[in-house]
This record gives C-alpha cells, sequence and structure tokens, in this order.
C-alpha cells in the first residue's frame, strides 16, 4: 500500500525519459490554457475560469507528487510551472492577455506557499490548493471594485435589507450567499487535491492524454481581426455577455432605480458605471504582449521561477506539428 503522495514504479516508468517533470506539466497546462481554455472563453461557458484553475490545481499536485519520485527538485516547482505557462499563453494571438497570464501566476504562487510552508506533504498541498482556490474570487473582485468602486458597499447593505424583509429569509444576507459561495470553491479545490492522489494511475494518464489531445485539436478563428480595435470592442461585448455581469448590472440597475430620486439620475448613474465598465474591459484587452512580457523580464521575481520557455516552446511545437 503506497502513500498517495508516492506513485508507482509502472507509473514512473510510463513517464517520458527526455521530459522534465517542470516541463512536462508547463506544456501541459500551456497547451490547456491556450487551446480548451480559448474554446471556454469564446463561448463564455460560465466559470470556465474556475474549471481552468481547478485544472492548475490538479496539474501543480501530480507535478508535486512525481517530483517525491525524483531528485529533489526546485522548492518553486509550481511557481516555475505556473510562469512558464502565463508566458505561453501571452504569446497566444487569441483573447485576453494580462487577466489569464495574471491568474495562472498568482494561483502558482499561493500554491507554493503551501508545500514551501508545509513542505511536499498531503497536509502541504492541501493547503496549497485551498489557497490556490481563492484567486478566482479575488480577482473578479478587483476587476469589479474598478467597476463599481464604493457602489459595491452601498448595494450590499440596500439588498441586505431588501432580502431581510422577505418571508423565510430572515436569517439570509448577501454575507451569507458570499461566504457558501467561497466554501463550494474551497471544497471543490480540495476534491481535487484528494483525487490526484487517489485515483488509480491509469486514470490519471488517461485524464492527461485527453484533455492534450483536446486542447491541440481545438480550432480557433483568426486572431487578425480580434487584434483590430472592432476587433476588441466585439470582446468587451462578450465581456459584457458574461452572466455573472449581466446579473451585477442588472442588480445595480434596480438599486440606482430604488435609490435616486429622478429618471435623469438614474440613467445618469447607469450609462456612467456602463461606460467605466466599457473602459475597463477595453483597457484590459488592449494590453499588448510585448507589455506582458516586460513585467516579467523586470521582476526578478517572476524572471528567475520561469526557466522553462525555450523547451516548453519547443514542445509545443513538436505537438502542434504532429496534428493532422
Amino acid at each position: 500500500m503506497t502513500d498517495c503522495g508516492s506513485f508507482s514504479k509502472t507509473e514512473i516508468k510510463a513517464m517520458p525519459q527526455s521530459f522534465d517533470i517542470a516541463s512536462r506539466y508547463a506544456l501541459q497546462l500551456s497547451l490547456i490554457e491556450i487551446g480548451l481554455g480559448s474554446f471556454l472563453h469564446a463561448f463564455h461557458i460560465p466559470f470556465s475560469g474556475f474549471f481552468l484553475s481547478l485544472n492548475q490545481c490538479f496539474i501543480l499536485n501530480r507535478a508535486i507528487l512525481h517530483s517525491q519520485s525524483s531528485p529533489p527538485p526546485s522548492p518553486f516547482l509550481p511557481m516555475a510551472i505556473s510562469n512558464t505557462a502565463a508566458v505561453m499563453k501571452t504569446l497566444s494571438p487569441y483573447g485576453k492577455k494580462f487577466t489569464p497570464m495574471l491568474a495562472l501566476s498568482m494561483q502558482g504562487l499561493l500554491f507554493n506557499l503551501g508545500p514551501l510552508i508545509f513542505g511536499k506533504n498531503f497536509l502541504g498541498r492541501c493547503i496549497g490548493s485551498l489557497l490556490l482556490s481563492l484567486w478566482p474570487m479575488i480577482q473578479p473582485l478587483l476587476i469589479y471594485g474598478i467597476i463599481y468602486g464604493s457602489i459595491l458597499i452601498s448595494m450590499s447593505d440596500f439588498y441586505n435589507q431588501l432580502i431581510a424583509k422577505l418571508p423565510f429569509f430572515n436569517d439570509l444576507n448577501v454575507q451569507t450567499i458570499v461566504l457558501g459561495f467561497i466554501f463550494v470553491h474551497l471544497a471543490l479545490s480540495l476534491g481535487v487535491c484528494l483525487l490526484a492522489c487517489l485515483l488509480p494511475a491509469k486514470v490519471l494518464d488517461r485524464y492527461d492524454q485527453f484533455l492534450i489531445s483536446y486542447s491541440s485539436h481545438v480550432k480557433t478563428s483568426s486572431g487578425a481581426f480580434k487584434n483590430t480595435f472592432l476587433g476588441k470592442c466585439r470582446g468587451v461585448l462578450k465581456d459584457f455577455c458574461s452572466p455573472i455581469f449581466l446579473v451585477s448590472l442588472i442588480l445595480s440597475g434596480f438599486f440606482f432605480y430604488a435609490t435616486v430620486h429622478s429618471l435623469g439620475a438614474f440613467f445618469f448613474y447607469f450609462f456612467r458605471l456602463i461606460a467605466i465598465a466599457f473602459l475597463t474591459f477595453f483597457l484590459l484587452r488592449n494590453i499588448s504582449t510585448e507589455w506582458c512580457m516586460r513585467i516579467f523580464s523586470k521582476l526578478p521575481f517572476l524572471k528567475n521561477h520561469t526557466p522553462y520557455i525555450e523547451e516548453v516552446l519547443q514542445r509545443f511545437q513538436d505537438q502542434k506539428s504532429k496534428l493532422p
């Protein structure tokens, strides 16, 4: 009976000998982010960002487990894998650059804190997985905080009072709903951590092969139009059609309608909010790959933990050349 932190001899032998652990998983994470990630975001599948963060959590757990059967790797292995995938994501001609790069890097950093502080054991991986799961909630909160500003607090108080007046919901408030949402995120991430070490090696290998194969065959439209002004405006329209943003926009519209005292003031506040949202989404989509790469080149914290770019690029090109 082996510990969940160790791998069988059969699985270790099945690993490609020429493939370093970090570069293997950095390639896998990059392929999924560029391929499957682009597909999910293009069709605005709800909670696609959180699904991708769960997949990153799974891959980092797998990398830690594999590293325990090899010579001691860098203590910053999860960061190296995540930062490499973040750079690869910025090289994709499709979709946004800055927010996915930031998410991959920050999630890798947060996950790394667990094994770094508590060791590469089960406890360290669980803590890292829980910390990683926080960023998919923090990043949208930062973006929506820019858009809504102090209105978020006023809206929270308004809907707390509104919910309290509803029958059978006296003990329910916005904070309870938010805490429940956070609990679900944490529970799912912890479940991924458990699955990474409890599922049979054959099942895990099939999962790896399926995601890489599917991501490699995802067909994306040409990026030429997306890099034009009209293409970016079309991308902003997709951001506006996000279910979460639409719900927040409807809630804010009702809030303005109920709290302001004239129709003119309602239209002023509501359309000002739409203008701020448009500008925020447009600027986020207008951040260039060159600017993102300068961040990595100027910050030693990121630059020193992104050592696998050349190898992953080569492996990525080899993977694409095998496609029919």
